[in-house]
């Protein structure tokens, strides 16, 4: 979905996604004679998989409070490998990010830079799972069985072209899956499900997503949310699809402009702390997270560090970055010998903090004394480190 203290998410609205306050029509609606039948899991996987590239232009709109944003997407995409070129506008500037089987672009005209990500940059997996993970959920009638939202669809940015380090998503928590039918999205049919979450659910979201019937492409998604006191609301739509483009290979591949700043990275994933410990020069933080989150995943870049730990769907992400560069706006906290950042303003709880050369964060939808706990229990090194 969105950025954090980049982009995305929590992203900092860059992620990770701004939009704006329109309420516009998606096409025709209705009921058809002969509905298609919404496929089992395999088969959506299947379809999505299947297809081999299609070019489509969005716009996305979205409103917190009273500041509307919007942004339109131009991409080539190939669900089956996870390649994708996407041109992104928003506020008259672009971005072009293309991904192919081994490398990551992001291409910034205006800041006349670009940056390479090498190594596990491509999320193809991750959406196959999303997507069997939400048909599934519309197969069972247990109530301790809700879903983590996925959303947002179509991302008008990429978290790998910021600083993933110290990325963080927003969680909607526990939500509630329903299909509602059949309509219309661009000139073609598609799979309505309407998700929304649960009752007393700390932060509320309900998510109307439309999936083509032919390839199961996201063509549509709409959304309402409440998170940190702040109403958000917008949409995401597929303008112009074509599923049987003539597509140039070259257009997965990226050659940088002259006297463009080229700013190299990698980006390594791994399954287990230690995994992730043994792969890694610089420190990474052992935090003292409550006994219910366990471990979930852990990015290893040449900048730093993100560990994440869950429980169900609630995330807790802490990150060690080397860039000390960037200046977080919020709530200055003296704590235990440290000075911490506080800000909600990425749709979720962060903080933030400096020591021995290094940028660290914690973020997650916990209060500020947990936060703080959490933080403390993280050690500095006793000498920089890169």
């Amino acid at each position: 979905m969105f950025h954090g203290p980049s982009t995305s998410t929590r992203r900092r609205l860059s992620v990770v996604v701004a939009l704006a306050v329109l309420v516009l029509s998606a096409g025709c609606s209705g009921v058809f004679d002969d509905e298609p039948e919404l496929p089992d899991a395999d088969e959506a996987v299947e379809q999505f998989s299947s297809v081999g590239v299609y070019n489509a232009t969005l716009v996305t709109e979205q409103t917190i409070d009273n500041e509307s944003v919007e942004a339109t997407i131009e991409q080539t995409v190939r669900p089956g490998t996870g390649e994708r070129y996407q041109v992104v506008v928003q506020n008259g500037n672009r971005t072009t990010t293309i991904v192919n089987n081994t490398t990551t672009w992001v291409y910034r005209p205006a800041r006349n830079e670009a940056t390479r990500i090498e190594g596990d940059t491509q999320q193809r997996s991750g959406q196959e799972e999303n997507l069997r993970k939400l048909i599934d959920s519309l197969e069972t009638d247990d109530s301790d069985s809700p879903v983590a939202p996925i959303a947002p669809l179509f991302g008008t940015g990429s978290t790998a072209g910021e600083d993933p380090v110290t990325a963080v998503n927003f969680s909607a928590g526990p939500m509630r899956t329903s299909y509602q039918g059949v309509e219309t999205v661009s000139g073609r049919d598609t799979h309505v499900i309407r998700m929304e979450s649960v009752e007393d659910a700390e932060n509320e979201m309900s998510q109307t997503l439309y999936y083509d019937v032919e390839y199961f492409v996201p063509l549509k998604a709409e959304y309402e949310m409440t998170a940190g006191g702040r109403e958000i609301r917008g949409q995401r739509r597929v303008e112009r699809v074509d599923f049987s483009p003539a597509v140039d290979e070259s257009v997965f591949e990226f050659d940088p402009p002259e006297n463009v700043t080229v700013r190299t990275t990698r980006l390594d994933r791994f399954e287990s702390y230690d995994e992730l410990a043994r792969a890694s020069d610089g420190h990474v933080p052992d935090p003292a997270v409550p006994d219910s989150f366990e471990f979930d995943s852990g990015v290893r870049t040449e900048q730093g560090v993100t560990l994440r730990y869950s429980e169900g769907v609630t995330t807790i992400a802490v990150s060690r970055s080397s860039r000390t560069d960037r200046e977080v706006d919020g709530e200055r906290i003296e704590s235990r010998g440290r000075t911490y950042t506080f800000t909600d303003r990425y749709r979720t709880n962060a903080l933030y903090w400096q020591c021995s050369g290094n940028s660290y964060s914690v973020s997650a939808e916990l209060d500020r004394d947990a936060l703080l706990d959490i933080g403390a229990s993280v050690e500095c090194p006793a000498t920089p480190e890169g």
